[in-house]
This record gives C-alpha cells, structure tokens and sequence, in this order.
C-alpha cells in the first residue's frame, strides 16, 4: 500500500496538467507559463487562451512517440507518451513546476487549484460529471493527495525556497551514473561491494510466504520476548491486525515492565485516516513510538518493515500489520493479498537490530525526541554451527541521489547472472539502467529472466496500473517470461540469481522507493534457500494464478486520463 490517488479521484490530477486542448492553429509562441496562468485563467483573452493552447500542443507533441499519428487522432494512447526515464524533463515542464514552486512558496497552491477545479467544472462537461461522482470528502482527500504529490515533486526536485540544497539528477544521468559504477565495480566478484553492508552467517533462515505464515511466526517469537522487542514499518492499520497487534505488544509489556519494546512507524502515515488510532494506543499505553519524519526531506517516507527479538531473531521482508497482509479477518470481502517476509534465526538478526538503532538513535538526535538512545551492543559473534550468509541492506533516502543500495545491489547480481533471473515485485517501473542489464543477460548471456508483478486486474492502486503494464510489455518484448496477478494484489518483493542469491525487500522496483522512501532487503547467500524461493515463484505464476503475457499485443492497456502527469510530472512519486 502507498500513498496514491485512486483512478476515480485523479481528476485534479488532470485538471493539474492543463490539457485544455488541440484545436488551435496560432503560429505563435506562447509566454512562458507563470503562477498568473493558474490564478487569473479566467480573465485571460481570447488570444492569450489560445496562446496557451499552442504552448501544450507544443508540449504534448514533444513528449509523444509519433505526434502526427495522435494529433490525427486526437487523442493520446499511454504506450505512445515518452515518459520521464525516456525523456527528460522539457522546457515546458520546468516552467510549469518553476510555477507551482513559486505558488507553493507564497502559500496558495492549495488556493490555486481550487480555482482549477472551479474553472474546468465550467469549461468542461465531462470533468464536472466525473467530479459529481466522488464525495465531498473524496475530492478534499484526493486534493489533499495531489498537494502531498506536487510538493513532494517540487522538493524533491529543489525547487521551493526551503528545498535548494536538494540535488535532482534526471533518469538518464541517474541511470547512467549506476551504470558506471557497476563498471567501475566489475573486478569486485562481491555482490554486496555497493551496498555498504557486510556478509554475516546466521544459524537458519526461512521463507515466510504470506500472512498466515508470517504473523503466526511474528506471534511465537514476540511472545516468548525476554529482553527486546524492536519495531520497523510503514503502517499499524486500525482494523483487526493492527489490533491484535497493539493488543499482544501492551499485553508484554504488562507482563514484563523491564521489556523494551520500540517502534517506529512513518508518521506521514500514521497521521492519515486508518493508519493512527492504534499508533496512539501504543504511545497512551507508554511504549515507545516513534513517528518517523525526515528533517532535510520532508517528503520523505519510512517504508522498511522487520521485527527483532531479543537480537536473535528477525522478520523483515513486505508485510505491514494489516488485515490485507495478515489474512485474519474472516470477512471474505477483504481482499489477502499475496505477500512474502523472510524469518531470520541467529547472529543474523543483530543486523537488523543494528539498523534499527541507528535509525532510532538519527530520529531521536536530530528531532531531539525526549528518547533514550539505543547504548546496548548489539554485535553477536557467529557460532560454529551459523553456515546461511545474509546482508542487511538499508536504503538511506536522506543521504542517497546517485543510486540507492539497494538497487545497485540488484543491478550487480543481474550482471552476474549466468543461467536464471526470477524478479516478483508488485510494482515494476522500468527505467534505464535495469532494463538495459536485463536485456543484456538476456541478448549476451541467454539467461532466462522470469518476471512476476500486478496486473490492472490486481493492482490496488489503479493510477499505477498504466506505467506498470508499460514496463510489462517491455519486459516481454526483450525477451523476458511474463506473468501478472490473477485475482488480489501482489505485493511481494523478491529476486532470485542463479539458484545462488536471494533478496527479500520492501522495496518495489518503481521511482518512489529509488527516490523518495527509506527502504531495506535481505541479502541470503545459501543455494537451499534460492532453490526454494525459485519453486515459490514458480507457484505463484501457475496458471489459475496468473496470466502469461508473450508480447505487448497482450497487453490491454486501461485508459485513464491521468496518464501524461503520471507519466510525466508525478514520474518520480510512483
């Protein structure tokens, strides 16, 4: 789950973009736009409206694979938009967010797009229809989304006043960058070598496939608890899990005061509705909460999830305390979704608990939380008969522009692949550097690339159902075996290389977790384990499970009007 618009409530969305249209013919050059354009629209003239028009005719005709064709047809299609890792960002798109960063600086985008919605209900039959179709409260959280999503952009980028130290590289150089440091790497045969983490042996490690799996063996180990219990996720979710959860954690700790439980939620989250109430149980319980913000970013999210237990066993993989994750409410109208975590037995797990610390110790220093810091050692000498290697990898979106852990590590493994690459992962965005290293293993070395993610059928949010089967026709056209979800989201995250390395995540494979969350994986070492997590694939991809996609004539891409701004502007909130 992410913080997304719903299809029904990107109209905003739309409006934000400002396809007003094609029909004009002026051979003029339109002034560049300003915060005027947005605020005063209504007393424009004629001429300057039409002006305007020409400056997104312009716009859109630069952004298309075949302009003609589309302006013949007028209407744009997703697969024919170049979208922001294949075109970098246009002259008419800084100027448009130069704007909004202005707007947003004098505090009255809020107001603004007010103004916007107002001024296409009237100009615009079909945008007042489909604004009717949602609630008040529909519109004011999808409005409430699209500021998060255009202030998000706007800092990420630098743009606004309180956001000029913030370095923004586009995809291409981005992408480029990662490329030549895997080069630069090649001679290191340790795959973890840009990954700022180290190998360690554990005793044992299991795969956890699905909720019932995970939360029966998160329920064993936090109950037999002695010392510690640390906490690291995105979201509590105030519904039957998220209770339960809470329950069993308050219960402990009456059991045992002397128990140090702590957690860490992202507090952008927490704050919204369904995400708080349990959250706040815990912290009027007296437990140790903290509601993870970022200080230099604040667009920034938390999405790591794992539990250690007395620095000796772990959970870490994609499962947030929900309902949709645990599979425990008996209403059947709530959908269970498929899911993986990783159960990690021994010196492992001092690891994770290392990382925790340090992400408990950063928030409660720099926010200057009335928090004692973790002063515990949390190192555990491996024993004799701990053989599993496993990596903690963190993800530092505060610290990293040029190329996260994490995926340089999967684009290392990629380049060693010799015979098999299986990817599963619920939200797949395609940008240079990984599909360049997969259609490389797959045109140089003949390695056979399975790839698993949601289909529009499945996905939860429906906005990224187009740049999702976007990135799926590629794959297949490369080359790749294509599957994508049957029935309820997929929201595992998983990558197997040569029956030899295995990486369980929270990170997707989209822009978002590459630019904007704090995000970890589990590196395993150990050919059982990947054996076995290549037979879970291969059981997720059965046919009653999912669809085979042989090429991009598979593929029946859904419309949606929101598609240039996601495509474009939004690119890197996906």
């Amino acid at each position: 789950m992410r913080r997304h618009l719903t299809v029904s409530k990107t109209i905003t969305v739309s409006a934000l973009s400002l396809l007003i249209g094609f029909n004009s013919n002026a051979q003029f050059k339109a002034p560049p736009l300003t915060p005027a354009t947005f605020t005063q629209y209504k007393t424009l003239s004629t001429l300057q409206k039409i002006l305007l028009k020409k400056t997104i005719l312009v716009y859109i005709t630069s952004i298309l694979k075949s302009p003609l064709d589309t302006i013949k047809t007028k209407s744009i299609e997703a697969e024919n938009i170049l979208d922001l890792s294949q075109k970098n960002t246009t002259t008419e798109e800084k100027e448009l967010l130069t704007a909004l960063a202005k707007l947003s600086d004098e505090g009255s985008l809020s107001s603004t797009i007010d103004q916007i919605i107002e001024q296409l209900k009237t100009e615009n039959a079909m945008v007042k229809q489909r604004i009717q179709e949602v609630t008040p409260s529909e519109l004011a959280y999808a409005k409430g989304m699209l500021i998060s999503s255009v202030e998000g952009t706007l800092r990420l980028r630098g743009l606004t006043a309180d956001s000029k130290s913030n370095e923004y590289l586009e995809w291409s150089v981005l992408s480029n960058k990662m490329i030549e440091k895997i080069n630069a790497d090649q001679i290191n045969p340790d795959i973890l070598s840009l990954s700022k983490s180290s190998w360690v042996n554990t005793r044992a490690v299991e795969i956890l496939v699905n909720g019932p799996a995970s939360f029966a063996k998160r329920e064993m180990i936090m109950n037999a608890a002695s010392e510690s219990i640390n906490i690291l996720t995105w979201s509590i979710y105030d519904d039957l899990t998220g209770a339960e959860s809470v329950d069993l954690l308050i219960g402990r700790k009456k059991q045992n005061p002397n128990l140090k439980i702590r957690v860490i939620v992202d507090g952008q989250v927490a704050a919204t509705s369904g995400h708080g109430d349990q959250v706040k149980r815990l912290e009027d319980s007296g437990i140790e909460v903290i509601r993870w913000f970022s200080k230099t970013k604040p667009f920034a999210g938390q999405h790591r999830k794992m539990i250690v237990v007395d620095n000796k066993q772990m959970i870490a993989g994609g499962l947030n305390m929900g309902d949709v994750y645990s599979h425990k409410n008996p209403d059947l109208k709530i959908a269970r979704w498929r899911d993986t975590d990783i159960y990690v037995d021994g010196s492992g797990a001092a690891e994770g608990n290392r990382l925790f610390a340090q992400i408990w110790n950063e928030q409660v220093t720099l926010r200057k939380l009335p928090l004692a810091k973790i002063n515990a050692p949390l190192a555990i000498k491996s024993t004799a008969d701990e053989k599993v290697q496993i990596s903690v990898i963190n993800h530092d979106v505060e610290k990293s522009t040029q190329g996260s852990t994490v995926m340089l590590t999967i684009l290392k493994a990629i380049r060693t692949a010799k015979t098999q690459i299986d990817i599963e992962n619920a939200y797949i965005i395609l940008f240079p550097a990984l599909k360049s290293e997969l259609k490389k293993a797959i045109d140089e070395r003949h390695v056979k690339v399975r790839v698993f993610t949601n289909s529009s059928e499945s996905v939860d949010e429906p906005i990224v159902s187009v740049p999702i089967l976007r990135s799926v026709s590629e794959f297949a056209d490369i080359g790749a075996e294509v599957y994508v979800k049957k029935g309820a989201t997929l929201h595992s995250k998983l990558v197997v290389v040569d029956s030899q390395f295995t990486m369980i995540m929270s990170y997707n494979l989209h822009p978002r977790s590459e630019r904007v969350e704090g995000e970890m994986a589990i590196a395993i070492k150990d050919t059982a384990f990947a054996s076995q997590v290549h037979d879970v694939f291969t059981q997720d991809t059965t046919e009653d499970k999912a669809y085979r996609i042989r090429s991009s004539l598979d593929v029946k891409m859904p419309s949606s009007p929101a598609s240039i701004p996601t495509l474009r502007l939004f690119f890197d909130m996906l």
